[in-house]
Formats: structure tokens, sequence, C-alpha cells
């Protein structure tokens, strides 16, 4: 292997970049861009020797119609609306899959979606065609069109009650515990524990914190003014249930291959949905651009290696 590296001027300190030139002709030509520190650039370029040395990762991926993950894509649509927590348990994840479906929405879905396009994020028809295209070609099952980050959860009281809800016994009576201390009567139902768990978290100003923690994130990812209440109808670019549904904010997005990856070259795709639209598949790592990504961002591959 052989390195060559450049110094160039950074806006503070020195600036590194790095060509990558090795023996395998399908891992040549990775270009490396660093930090301002030479402790930064070799922690990358080990990161990208490492990841071309992995063949996929294991992903799981979020369903949604063409002309919505268009919209993700675009930079429209910030937040994804659901009636369960299937979306919120993926966002502990690094990276979610985004998943465009073959069928497009019906023609009463679609005016309304123009409708909430015009009137919140003013775009013409032109624009709405534009950023709504359908980003894969349209053939088979659909296609994995991105990787997104997923942020923060709201409404907080209804995102803490469904969570202890779906707690087994032991789990719900050790955060019960935690936040009672130990001298707690645990025997009673957990009807009353989670009611007594709720009244904890709001009596603290937990909820608050947290519904305040999402509005912040969602008016950044949004780029709305802090001074107004960000705006769910614009944020999920849907209209169906938005002000009564779980609320996942999509904090960044890395694209695929021009048209996404179809299903036959996802090895270990998974031919079964669980829950609301999601399931995991194997992403060959060559699908993923990483030279546009952050040191961080490819270390948080790590966890998800499959090969």
């Amino acid at each position: 292997m052989l390195q060559t590296v450049e110094k160039g001027r950074g806006r503070c300190t020195t600036c590194i970049h790095v060509q990558l030139l090795v023996d395998d002709t399908d891992k040549s030509g990775v270009l490396v861009t660093c930090g301002n520190a030479v402790q930064d650039c070799a922690l990358r370029v080990e990161i990208v020797l490492w990841l071309t040395s992995v063949q996929s990762f294991e992903v799981w991926v979020v369903n949604v119609f063409p002309e919505l993950a268009g919209l993700i894509i675009h930079g429209y649509k910030t937040a994804e609306a659901r009636n369960t927590l299937h979306v919120y348990n993926l966002g502990s994840r690094p990276w979610v899959g985004l998943w465009a479906n073959p069928k497009r929405m019906n023609t009463k879905e679609t005016a309304v979606l123009k409708d909430i396009l015009r009137d919140h994020h003013f775009l013409t028809d032109k624009e709405i065609n534009m950023y709504t295209a359908n980003p894969h070609d349209g053939q088979g099952n659909g296609a994995l069109v991105a990787l997104v980050q997923l942020g923060l959860t709201g409404p907080a009281d209804k995102v803490q009650r469904r969570r202890l809800e779906t707690l087994t016994e032991t789990q719900l009576h050790s955060e019960y515990i935690t936040l009672r201390g130990f001298e707690v009567d645990c025997k009673q139902a957990q009807t009353h524990i989670v009611e007594d768990i709720m009244t904890i978290l709001k009596t603290r100003g937990t909820l608050a914190e947290m519904d305040a923690a999402w509005e912040r994130e969602a008016q950044a990812t949004a780029n709305q003014k802090s001074t107004q209440q960000a705006c769910k109808l614009a944020l999920a670019c849907s209209r169906r249930g938005v002000d009564d549904r779980y609320l996942t904010n999509i904090l960044c997005v890395k694209m695929l291959r021009e048209n996404g990856v179809p299903a036959a070259d996802l090895s270990g795709m998974k031919g079964g949905k669980a829950g609301q639209g999601t399931w995991n598949v194997d992403l060959p790592v060559s699908e993923i651009d990483i030279k546009n990504m952050t040191t961080s961002q490819m270390m948080s591959f790590a966890n998800n290696t499959t090969h």
C-alpha cells in the first residue's frame, strides 16, 4: 500500500488529504479526507482500510412511498409519522435504510401531498414533480435508496407511556425502583406502576424536557426559526393522523447508488416484513459512499458488520 499525504490550508490549522492506493483493484483510489490533525487522519485511514475488507453490513430499513422517499432525500420531509414505535425503536441504530416502495400513492393521497407541499413548503408544481420523482426505476419490489440517521421521537408522553406498556414485568419493576428508590411496592398492578411512573416523569419535568429537545431538533432539521413551533404537517409531509402519531426526526441522509439497490442485490434480504414496514437486510459495503462520510459516521458501522 502506498500513502501519499498532501498538506493544504485549513481554516485554522493544517488540513490533510490522503490518497490510498491499494493493490486490490476493487479497493484502489479511495479518497480519504481527514480532519485537521495527523492522529485523526491516521484513524480515518485505518477505518477506510477496515471498511474495504468488509463485505456487508446488517441494516434495518423503513418502508415508505417513493414520493416520500424522494422528499426525504431532497430534505423536505424531515420526520416520519407512525402509529407504532417501530421507527422509534430503530433510533438507537447508527444508520437505517430508506426503502422506497414500488407502488406510488393513489390519486387522493397524491392530491393531499401536493397541497401540503404547496401550502407549507411553497413549492411549485414543477418542483413538486421533480422532488417526488421515483428514486428507483419502479421495477420489482422497490429499492433501498438511502441511509438515514434518526433522531428523537415525540410527543414524549405518548412515547414513554407506550414504551412502558411494552416492557416486561421485570423491566418495568427495575425502572420503577430506579425512579422511586428501593423502598417501593412492586406488587401492585402493572397499570398502576405505569401511571405512577408517568406521574413522576411529568412532575419532575422530564416529559417537558424531552418535548423541548424534540422541538429544537425538529426546528434544526427543518431549518425553521426557533421562535416558531415546528409544523408537524411540514415535517412529515402527511395529514394522516400526524397529530396523534409518533413523529421521529430524520437527521441525516446518505445516498446509495443511482436508482437504489434492488432486493436482488441485497444478500440476506428477508422476505417477511416486521411490524409497520421495517425489516433487515445485508447491505454490501460497495454500495456505501464512504468517501463522503465523516470519520465518526464510518465508525458507526462497526457494530453492524455481518461478513
